[in-house]
């Protein structure tokens, strides 16, 4: 569907005003999949795409490589189609078309991704303020799908065994953002009254490279965070009780000055394990001599209920999206969700995945009408 944003984008295109009006395609992981009965140009009008300005999560946008127009179900589509490298792993469930590969304008912090909790990223743990490297977990897979391990915080591949399961795969547990994520059991930090103990237990990142955030919008700008909770027995469709799932992420400075996003909630049903969160930037809790641009350090604290070790949380991602400096000329053309054909003995369809090691395309299609 064409947003509001791409229709001024294309009347300034169509007379010159700007260079482009779809550059590139971009995929995104923040949406819940639409149900087998969902449709899509009912869930467009219920949710408002033409107001879209952003994908809920974007994970990477990829040049237009091919323009074209045809004939499909009676109806004359615009046809544009981007390459997806052979590196990456993703599970899309939106999609859309922007006239520029970033925002251009002067003096604004661009969306970009923060974390992406791949083995790129040097996360480390901290245990009874024991650290040690978080290390890959492979082999954490029982004979019935079951989590195996005595581990509370690891790396985990996102094609792993484990989400070969039809019941994981209807749960929508499996991580979407590349082919890893930081996993911690549910009992990773203990709760002390209601509330995380930040003394506790922790994952951390030493010397991130964070984006200059002290020059943005904190009224509108947004941190967003991308997560999934996944269930050690592999059949349990029972999540962590309401508001019970806690995480904060503490950004730290050297003069121990800090800003912490806090998540407090859980799955909305036992199908939809997967979980988008944002927060406005003047809701980040700060300590009153915090810069951004002064962070040496990142802790991560969670828990999903109590004393748990039955339910895991899986960090998939964090972003920064600007929503201040919208301009037509490098704002949203175009957005839908999507989701895969129903499987054959289920009914709770999927993100469309992306496998790694393969080449893929994607297509963005406008039906052109006459109204």
């Amino acid at each position: 569907m064409i947003t509001n944003n791409g229709i001024t984008l294309l009347g300034k295109y169509l007379t010159g005003q700007t260079a482009a009006f779809a550059s590139h395609i971009a995929i995104g992981c923040g949406p819940n999949v639409l149900g087998s009965n969902q449709s899509i140009s009912a869930d467009a009008t219920t949710y408002s795409y033409a107001t879209k300005t952003s994908l809920d999560f974007e994970m990477a946008r990829f040049p237009i490589i091919s323009r074209t127009t045809n004939v499909i179900d009676g109806e004359q589509q615009i046809i544009f189609t981007a390459e997806i490298p052979a590196d990456s792993r993703y599970g899309i469930t939106e999609v859309g078309v922007y006239p520029a590969e970033s925002n251009n304008i002067v003096g604004s912090v661009p969306s970009q991704s923060i974390f992406s909790f791949t083995t790129n990223e040097t996360w480390q743990k901290s245990l009874s303020s024991v650290v040690t490297d978080l290390e890959i977990e492979t082999d954490i897979v029982d004979s019935e799908q079951n989590i195996d391990t005595t581990e509370k915080a690891f790396f985990l591949a996102s094609d792993n065994a484990i989400f070969r399961s039809d019941d994981r795969l209807d749960k929508r547990e499996q991580p979407r953002f590349f082919n890893s994520s930081v996993v911690v059991r549910g009992d990773l930090t203990a709760l002390s009254g209601g509330n995380l103990d930040t003394s506790g237990d922790y994952i951390f990142i030493s010397q991130p490279t964070l984006p200059d955030l002290d020059n943005s919008n904190v009224v509108t700008d947004e941190l967003r965070f991308v997560f999934s909770l996944i269930s050690k027995d592999a059949l349990d469709t029972t999540p962590p009780s309401s508001n019970s799932v806690k995480i904060k992420i503490i950004f730290t400075t050297d003069a121990a000055e800090t800003a912490t996003y806090s998540y407090s909630g859980t799955a909305a049903s036992g199908y939809e394990m997967y979980i988008y969160d944002s927060e406005l930037l003047k809701d980040v809790t700060k300590t009153s001599g915090f810069a951004w641009k002064d962070v040496t350090s990142v802790k991560i604290f969670a828990n999903s209920n109590s004393s748990s070790t039955n339910d895991y949380i899986a960090f998939d991602g964090l972003r920064f999206e600007n929503l201040a400096s919208v301009d037509d000329r490098y704002s949203l053309a175009g957005y839908t969700k999507i989701k895969s054909a129903d499987m054959a003995s289920t009914d709770y369809p999927r993100p469309i995945e992306k496998p790694e090691g393969s080449t893929s395309y994607i297509e963005f299609r406008f039906a052109l009408d006459v109204s």
